[in-house]
């Protein structure tokens, strides 16, 4: 199981932060709401506000507004489509969109020093570096279902993603995939069909070796 890695950073007013690249996608702006984690990485890029942009977010005015709370397990049984594991103040700045930037949502630890670019271009293929993604077709059920729903519902919260009372394998059953992520998921288990032939025909050339090598011992 692999950790998220975790970059301390200094803010504006000189105290050290901690940002992980899983914030950008979980304070995402609320105009993002039904993107995916997959669709998220191929459109977004996170660039930093101009000082202008930055005087603006650091204003009095912008200090004032209380940031979108996020609720704990404890506090509330989450929904993703009314987006209830975030309240909004009343106070809070109106969603605006400049050139194809948004604003994170407050919670983001660089809130007023960074913003969010979307892209409409979605031929990114995102890379999945460190351990391979898991196979539909053997080992842990329950893993492979949890990866999938992580993927390709959109999630702000763990308990968007299933209810308690469900098993991954029922969430991922009954959660209705786009017909492109239904493809996606295939290709993804094109590799381990790739090498699994590989391995069959492998093993039948030393078959035929083993065999031929008796047959050579008889005529002789």
């Amino acid at each position: 199981m692999h950790s998220d890695k975790v970059i301390l950073l200094k803010n504006v007013e000189g105290e050290f932060i901690g940002l992980s690249a899983v914030d950008d996608y979980i304070y995402r702006p609320y105009e993002l709401n039904d993107k995916s984690l997959y669709e998220w990485i191929q459109i977004y890029k996170r660039l930093k506000r101009t000082k202008a942009e930055q005087k603006k977010f650091q204003s009095p005015k912008h200090k004032d507004v209380k940031p979108a709370v996020f609720q704990s397990d404890e506090e509330v049984d989450t929904n993703f489509d009314s987006d209830s594991d975030y309240i909004e103040s009343e106070h809070a700045p109106e969603k605006e969109e400049i050139q194809g930037k948004y604003a994170f949502l407050q919670n983001h630890p660089l809130y007023e020093t960074h913003q969010v670019n979307i892209s409409k271009s979605k031929n990114l293929v995102p890379n999945f570096a460190g351990g391979s993604l898991p196979r539909c077709d053997r080992g842990d059920r329950e893993y492979y279902c949890t990866t999938m729903l992580t993927l390709f519902k959109p999630w702000r919260h763990g308990k968007n993603l299933k209810d308690d009372d469900q098993s991954w394998d029922e969430a991922f059953t009954n959660y209705k995939f786009t017909p492109r992520q239904t493809e996606l998921m295939k290709f993804f288990n094109i590799r381990y069909e790739c090498n699994d032939a590989r391995d069959d025909y492998s093993k039948l050339l030393k078959q035929q070796n083993a065999t031929d090598g008796c047959f050579s011992l008889v005529q002789s």
